[in-house]
């Protein structure tokens, strides 16, 4: 029997969470205003969790999480400065009032959902080992004893993965 709507989103929800937060928590190093991202990104996921495959559910998180976080930021340039110069990379893309930067990067985004998608239907280690060490920024030796991987069974697998991406998505990922 099919799950409502409800249950996948509480599913969802209690599965990622932490992740989500995790990841705004570490952009803004506030938990409080963190809170407020996060039932922004997962509010939105609800609106479009009928579109989104299971597959990608994951990605399509840390992505939006990502992009909330920017927007956060934005909103709140005008009415602060900001001190920390670990918000000036994310926030120069916006900050510089370059529509074509912020065009690119939603088309990155779009991108990286269809690679991983991709990536995850060709082998599911390489799926997570992309995710955890590219996406989620774990070092390589927890990525490997999290996912039960020797260190270099590991790298070789990674390294294979992002061979497996250039050859098949270098061209188009140059262009953007």
């Amino acid at each position: 029997m099919k799950k409502s709507k409800n249950a996948r989103f509480t599913e969802v929800y209690n599965q990622y969470h932490r992740l989500v937060m995790k990841i705004i928590v570490n952009r803004l190093g506030n938990s409080y205003v963190a809170e407020e991202v996060v039932q922004q990104v997962f509010t939105s996921y609800y609106t479009k969790m009928d579109h989104i495959g299971d597959s990608i559910i994951k990605p399509w998180l840390i992505i939006t999480a990502k992009n909330a976080t920017v927007d956060y930021l934005r909103k709140i340039n005008s009415r602060i400065d900001l001190y920390t110069i670990d918000y000036i990379q994310d926030f120069s893309i916006v900050a510089e009032n370059n529509v074509e930067k912020v065009v690119e990067n939603m088309v990155n985004s779009q991108l990286t959902l269809r690679i991983l998608g991709d990536v995850k239907a060709m082998n599911e280690d390489w799926y997570n080992i992309i995710v955890l060490v590219c996406m989620e920024g774990m070092s390589q030796e927890k990525a490997a004893e999290q996912l039960g991987f020797s260190y270099s069974v590991l790298r070789a697998k990674l390294y294979r993965a992002r061979k497996y991406i250039r050859k098949k998505y270098g061209d188009e990922y140059s262009k953007n």
